[in-house]
């Protein structure tokens, strides 16, 4: 589970990276990357968004996000401080394998250096 200070829980924020930020996309996600303008030396904060339509169980649509979550927390230090970053979880996220997320994230995580 990430630490609180590294969650995102405001929905205005969420809102505002989706429509502003930067995205970069895969089979199993879209990540949105958008600057923390008041504070750009501030921890960087994460947040995910799992669809309805993904699943109508809640159940299932935690555990995507726990999943998600605990792959981010172990890679916490790939994450540039001073940033928003939000992963729209998709369809094939469900049938996706942990390594193969995994390795999804470190890929996009690379390719998001022009920041």
């Amino acid at each position: 589970m990430l630490p609180p200070d590294n969650r995102l829980t405001d929905k205005y924020y969420y809102e505002k990276a989706k429509k502003y930020g930067k995205s970069c996309s895969t089979p199993f996600f879209v990540l949105s990357v958008m600057r923390n303008i008041k504070n750009p030396s501030a921890k960087p904060k994460i947040g995910f968004i799992v669809s309805n339509k993904i699943d109508k169980r809640a159940v299932v649509r935690h555990k995507l996000k726990r999943v998600f979550s605990d792959i981010v927390y172990k890679l916490l230090g790939g994450f540039k401080a001073g940033y928003y970053y939000i992963f729209i979880i998709r369809f094939k996220g469900l049938t996706a394998t942990y390594e193969e997320i995994s390795s999804q994230i470190n890929k996009v995580l690379s390719e998001i250096s022009f920041l």
